[in-house]
């Protein structure tokens, strides 16, 4: 019976990546808004009532697509040095340039929609995982001059609206540039 289930989870894993992969190649072509449910599951080669036997509309697969997609666990791995301590500098560098590779489809979800907040999802995903990395921080000793959900929300904030003005095209400069303009700000905040 576990084998049983464990090819469920299989062909239900395949199935989430088939859309998820399905959405991002959309995204590339044409704006979020866009795109529609019959549109991801005619290039997924998946039916309609298959897509919402696992999400109850394309918001919710651009949520679980993103939550899949952006190696955040990684990234909060990265941020750590050989001796623990915080790297912030690190974290922003690989978050810039994972976005920066994939910036055709950053460019297209970062954009505001009236009717659902990606760039809200975003932010919450990366201020969660600041906040674990900040606490980290502070359980290994380092000091922290503000509560930890407000730095994590403030930085969260503050590199999403820098990288989405950046990939609008708002701000003429390489991924290099645009790492070392925000690890200059993480210095001047003293969290290392």
């Amino acid at each position: 019976m576990q084998e049983n289930q464990k090819k469920e989870d299989l062909r239900i894993r395949r199935t989430k990546k088939l859309l998820s992969n399905a959405l991002f190649e959309l995204i590339k072509k044409k704006p979020f808004d866009k795109v529609s449910v019959c549109d991801i599951c005619d290039a997924a080669m998946v039916h309609r009532a298959t897509f919402y036997s696992h999400f109850s509309d394309k918001y919710e697969l651009l949520t679980y697509s993103i939550d899949e997609h952006i190696p955040l666990d990684k990234l909060e791995f990265s941020a750590h040095g050989t001796d623990g301590a915080v790297n912030p500098e690190k974290v922003v560098g690989d978050i810039i340039n994972y976005v920066a590779s994939n910036k055709d489809i950053y460019a297209s979800i970062l954009k505001k929609n009236n009717d659902y907040s990606i760039p809200d999802r975003i932010q919450d995903l990366f201020e969660e995982k600041i906040l674990k990395i900040v606490n980290r921080a502070v359980e290994n000793g380092e000091e922290i001059l503000v509560k930890p959900e407000f730095l994590a929300s403030f930085y969260s904030g503050a590199c999403l609206n820098v990288v989405t003005k950046w990939l609008q095209g708002g701000m003429p400069l390489t991924a290099d540039e645009l790492i070392g303009n925000l690890n200059t700000l993480l210095s001047l905040s003293h969290i290392h």
